[in-house]
């Protein structure tokens, strides 16, 4: 009986180690496959703000009711995030959304773009984001995505606490790295 105990906990073991190892593949898949969206769009990790950027007239009711204009980003840094229902670039970014939007301070809004012959999917986008980040749906080219000059998706802005966008990138983990180089070079300045 010692020898058949002693099978199944070396058993075990083996079994968690490769667990271990599939994380870490999914984990990398993941990194992986991110970087491969961005790099079939052509679009550099984290991008200029344009110089004739206007966001000041925009308003919008979100998914909830609330009202959402330029000056809802005023007061606190926010996060910006622009995606359509049928982007799978855009859905590898919902649980980078979700892990930003538990960690304290700051707003997201996410603007879900409705493209023409997509299914919008507003109570999936909410079980992926959770409840944290505010949803504004427009259609395909409407005035936020106006405002910002959204082209590509998934697009994301970093907007400081007096409303007014500091950097964008194609992605929210390039984005949050941008943030930290702006405010060291604030810092700095």
């Amino acid at each position: 009986m010692t020898v058949l105990d002693a099978a199944v906990v070396v058993l075990a073991i083996v079994v968690l180690l490769c667990l271990l190892l599939l994380l870490g593949i999914v984990r990398r898949l993941r990194d992986l496959t991110e970087r491969l969206h961005r790099l079939e769009r052509g679009r550099p990790p984290v991008d200029t703000v344009p110089a004739n950027l206007d966001i000041s007239d925009f308003t919008a009711t979100s998914l909830r009711g609330e009202p959402v204009s330029a000056d809802w980003l005023v007061g606190e840094e926010s996060v910006v995030a622009f995606l359509t229902y049928g982007c799978s670039a855009c859905k590898v970014q919902l649980p980078l959304l979700r892990e930003h939007a538990e960690t304290p301070g700051g707003k997201i809004l996410i603007v879900a773009a409705l493209v023409p012959g997509e299914e919008p999917e507003p109570a999936a986008l909410r079980a992926e984001v959770g409840d944290a980040p505010v949803i504004v749906e427009e259609q395909f080219g409407g005035p936020i995505q106006y405002g910002f000059r959204v082209d590509k998706y998934p697009t994301f802005y970093l907007v400081g606490a007096d409303g007014v966008p500091k950097a964008t990138a194609g992605s929210l983990r390039d984005l949050l790295r941008a943030r930290t180089a702006v405010q060291v070079g604030a810092t700095a300045g």
